[in-house]
């Protein structure tokens, strides 16, 4: 006999216990009202006796509660900073892993899944075509086995306690329909020892399950509680695949003050005193924000809804910056490459990186090829209005949603398909080799994310980041990303180009300052790299920008969340 395993959210985290360790479902829509209700769990509790041990694809400011109240000890994660819309490290992140507050294991994005799809599978550890090169690899959940052609790496099996996952919608048994693009999709759950607590949008009838067969991505017998809680992923958007329940979109303004407050630690716990230990439970949460609010957010999720026409923006200078001249000169390049290259498919990271890949797609048109996004984002049409990678609004274009698997774990590591990646870095060496884990002194800096699945598996990589010796080092002091297939680097004032064949960058293109000549421009920007580099004798300017051109860019970031040149 089948029975209701519904619960309030506050009972169904009573099933986690100190010292557990809980997986966070990493997928469209992040568990972010549980993340609050396992802290009001254990308020009172330092991180001795609450001792979680916490992993997921991504902690991000939205979940710091987890670190500044101690209710997490131990942190298994590819990415730990902030992301909306932009990628930066998090100082209270960082601050307590320094100091040895939170202890950290880092993963890539591909790895943690292939981890747990070990602990699903049975299995002691799986094959990943990550890691090599870099030194991320130099860790003890990381081996060595002989294999055909030679040594392969092997990820350890990962199998948390509780995962806690939330979804769209699920009946009252426990069956859930997950929020695409899907991330991890049902590994976390299927590896958990103890079973999963789902919280979703909405609790519907079991026809509505059964209508919607193709979309459930978590069996029953799995769910020990599942709990309604709508708007669970915010300040995080949920795109719903069902006319029954409506998603809805980031909040840009409560996420910035998150990032801001998490600044400081005493700052972000006043902020967790106000929204989190100062509601009684999510409802509270829910009045707390308002009608209106939600309502906006709901709304912005519809169809051809545009939050923001940059078109006119006062704020833009009436000539490109050299941040812009960089990410049009990176278009430029990405273009040339994907009209001769013979590439199938287009990867982006995050940041500038993204934008230029974006650009670049965008001026392809109809001859473009498919563009994709690690969390399982493939063929998606970027929409202007939004600069963050995983945007709700680029959601409905996609022409197949899909998860971690299949993106990283296959079609950038299989070699069956033919990728171009576009990535930025924090620090990049004469190698190509990149570093986004640790600075010289050994300080935490944000992690891999998926970067070095993305490194690791592309036919060629292109890199995208602002010039400066602190950036273009001669030797990164931690290889985050391998850098023996990255074709070129593209800075604020130049382009360094690897030559077929080769293993050093030669400069190829310089982008003169006003009234710099060009022999000039070229010894400024050899100033502002860590080695000596070669220059190409057909060195030429970056490539104008007309007003089209620069209008096309703008549109994507009309809040210059990347590109400078606000008005004051």
């Amino acid at each position: 006999m089948r029975v209701s395993k519904v619960v309030s959210l506050g009972e169904a985290v009573r099933l986690v216990e100190p010292g557990d360790h809980v997986h966070l479902a990493y997928s469209e829509a992040r568990p972010n009202a549980a993340v609050s209700a396992l802290v009001r769990r254990f308020a009172g509790l330092g991180g001795h006796e609450a001792g979680l041990t916490v992993s997921t694809g991504g902690l991000v400011s939205s979940q710091a509660s987890l670190v500044s109240e101690g209710t997490a000890k131990r942190i298994i994660a590819s990415f730990v900073g902030d992301n909306f819309p932009t990628g930066a490290p998090n100082r209270l992140f960082q601050t307590a892993i320094d100091e040895g507050r939170v202890e950290l294991e880092e993963v890539t994005l591909w790895t943690l899944v292939a981890r747990l799809m070990a602990g699903a599978l049975g299995l002691p550890s799986v094959p990943v075509r990550s890691l090599v090169g870099s030194d991320l690899a130099r860790q003890s959940w990381v081996s060595e086995e002989p294999g055909e052609g030679g040594t392969v790496l092997t990820a350890s099996a990962l199998r948390p306690d509780i995962t806690v996952v939330h979804g769209v919608a699920a009946d009252r048994h426990g069956n859930v329909i997950l929020s695409p693009p899907y991330g991890e999709a049902a590994w976390g759950s299927l590896a958990a020892r103890r079973g999963v607590i789902a919280a979703v949008e909405a609790i519907v009838d079991d026809d509505v399950i059964r209508r919607n067969q193709a979309l459930v991505g978590i069996p029953s017998h799995l769910v020990k509680a599942v709990a309604e809680v709508p708007l669970g992923a915010h300040p995080y958007g949920l795109y719903s695949p069902i006319p029954e329940v409506a998603g809805y979109v980031e909040d840009e303004e409560f996420i910035l003050e998150q990032r801001r407050a998490s600044r400081e630690l005493d700052r972000y716990r006043a902020w967790v005193q106000e929204w989190v230990h100062g509601v009684a439970d999510h409802e509270a949460y829910l009045g707390k924000l308002g009608y209106d609010r939600i309502q906006r957010l709901v709304g912005g999720a519809g169809a051809g809804v545009w939050r923001v026409d940059s078109a006119g923006d006062p704020s833009w200078p009436a000539a490109p910056g050299a941040e812009e001249l960089m990410v049009h000169e990176a278009a430029r390049l990405i273009g040339a490459r994907l009209t001769g290259g013979g590439f199938e498919v287009l990867m982006t990271g995050i940041g500038y990186a993204n934008l230029a890949a974006w650009l670049a797609h965008s001026r392809l048109g109809e001859g473009a090829v498919p563009l994709m996004a690690e969390i399982g984002a493939y063929g998606y049409e970027p929409r202007p209005g939004d600069p963050f990678i995983f945007s709700h609004r680029n959601l409905p274009t996609c022409t197949w949603m899909t998860g971690v698997t299949e993106i990283l774990g296959s079609v950038m590591a299989s070699g069956n398909s033919r990728s171009l990646a576009v990535l930025g870095a924090g620090t990049i060496d004469r190698h190509g080799n990149t570093n986004s884990s640790r600075d010289a002194d050994g300080r935490f800096l944000v992690g891999s994310g998926g970067a070095n699945d993305i490194a690791s598996g592309a036919a060629e990589v292109i890199l995208v980041v602002k010039h400066g010796r602190s950036r273009l080092v001669e030797q990164v002091p931690f290889v985050t990303c391998p850098g023996d297939r990255v074709g070129a680097i593209v800075t604020t004032r130049c382009v360094l180009e690897r030559r077929p064949g080769g293993t050093e960058f030669a400069m190829t293109a310089v982008l003169p300052a006003p009234g710099e000549t060009l022999a000039d421009a070229v010894r400024s920007a050899r100033e502002g790299i860590g080695w000596e580099v070669a220059v190409a004798a057909d060195v030429a300017p970056f490539a104008p920008v007309d007003e089209a051109a620069a209008a096309a860019l703008r549109a994507f970031d009309p809040r210059h969340s990347f590109l400078p040149g606000a008005a004051a």
